[in-house]
């Protein structure tokens, strides 16, 4: 039954993530969460069936970890094609949520998984690590996709758009919040935290 549950898990992240693709090709995306000034060559995020492209790119970092497990464990080599099959749907929609925090965190996954099954690739992890930040420094790559990827995830660094430079103010102001009430804390839920995290939030 386990098995069963997560193969059902692939199915509902493959699906999903076809329909994304799906927006893609026919244009059908948003620009709400983008910086229109920074990134508005990209043509927008798709949000697939969910309410924004972040909260996509969340649920397919956590179903494909699942995938990659069968293409190393399954027995059966039409499995082990079919789970790889299904990462490379899940790994196109991902980048085409354009979401910096998703690729992050499928990174970071990919990097458990492989200290959790295949550990016998972790000295791949350090030249692998190494030629990442090589092209995000850069910014190898011309035009295309490619030179797409390196720019959305080299803002991340260089603060090239509002959304990171609003984030980084968020995370200051909740530090202060933190710093200043770490003994008793602030109380249960989002409405405590607005009431007292106005106090604290920059202008």
């Amino acid at each position: 039954w386990l098995g069963r549950i997560s193969i059902g898990f692939i199915a509902s992240g493959t699906l999903t993530a076809l329909y994304g693709i799906y927006q893609k090709l026919s244009g059908n995306m948003e620009m709400g969460t983008m910086d229109k000034d920074v990134f508005g060559d990209l043509g927008g995020r798709v949000p697939s069936t969910f309410e924004n492209s972040n909260m996509l790119g969340v649920f397919i970092i956590m179903v494909f970890p699942f995938a990659l497990s069968y293409v190393f464990s399954s027995k059966r080599a039409y499995m082990k094609l079919a789970s790889l099959v299904c990462c490379g749907i899940m790994g196109i929609c991902l980048i085409y949520t354009w979401s910096r925090g998703a690729w992050l965190g499928l990174i970071l996954a990919c990097f458990v998984f492989v200290l959790l099954y295949g550990h016998y690739l972790i000295p791949l992890l350090v030249p692998a690590g190494a030629l990442g930040i090589t092209l995000l420094w850069s910014k190898i790559g011309g035009n295309g996709l490619f030179k797409d990827l390196m720019t959305r995830f080299s803002s991340i660094i260089t603060m090239s758009d509002t959304s990171s430079v609003y984030r980084l103010g968020i995370w200051r102001g909740s530090l202060k919040v933190a710093t200043e009430n770490w003994f008793t804390g602030i109380g249960v839920g989002p409405e405590a935290f607005r009431k007292v995290y106005i106090k604290f939030a920059e202008s």
